[in-house]
């Protein structure tokens, strides 16, 4: 149900929307139907990425690598048909509509997520915003649908972002699947 991506090899989910390599280039044929960014865009994302500098002395945060790694699996997706979307939580936003997949209108989507934000008083109902996932896009999709999770799993508020999935994959069966782009830096993050 849950499978975890470390940062570094992110490119391999790829695969799972049925790219290959050049040489398989002609048969590229689409594992799912309709795929969806959901990018935590928390106060805990405003932070500096493990192992880098402080973002006010020209470091790198958390959200700075989601947007890079969600560009960059952008520009490796073909155009095979399948809806898409971009979401954020905390909070919850549209950024781009499902609707046909199209990798200019998926880039300018990305580019419009404000990096630089005031962190005072932004939770991360991580639970909520999978709910919300599930009211506005998730529920109209037919077919099988991916969605990449690019989030540090720093859900600190409202319900159990674990229960919540559960209970959308027992609702959408092998019709949905979670892939977690994993930009975790403790062990709270982890679990989630």
């Amino acid at each position: 149900m849950y499978r975890k991506i470390n940062v570094l090899v992110v490119a391999l989910v790829i695969l799972l929307l049925g790219v290959s390599g050049p040489a398989m280039a002609k048969k590229q044929v689409p594992k799912v139907d309709n795929f969806v960014f959901f990018i935590d865009h928390s106060s805990s994302m405003a932070f500096s990425y493990k192992g880098q500098r402080y973002v006010q002395f020209g470091g790198v945060s958390k959200i700075m690598m989601a947007k890079s790694l969600a560009r960059e699996l952008n520009k490796m997706i073909p155009e095979l048909g399948y809806k898409a979307g971009l979401y954020t939580f905390a909070p919850f936003k549209e950024y781009a509509p499902m609707a046909p997949y199209n990798q200019g209108t998926m880039a300018a989507a990305i580019e419009k997520i404000k990096t630089d934000y005031t962190v005072y008083g932004r939770m991360t109902p991580m639970g909520k915003g999978l709910e919300d996932l599930d009211r506005l896009p998730l529920s109209s999709m037919t077919g099988k649908t991916g969605v990449f999770i690019f989030s540090d799993g720093d859900s600190n508020c409202g319900v159990d972002p674990v229960a919540v999935a559960q209970s959308l994959k027992a609702k959408y069966g092998d019709n949905l699947c979670f892939y977690i782009v994993d930009l975790s830096d403790n062990k709270h993050g982890s679990r989630c």
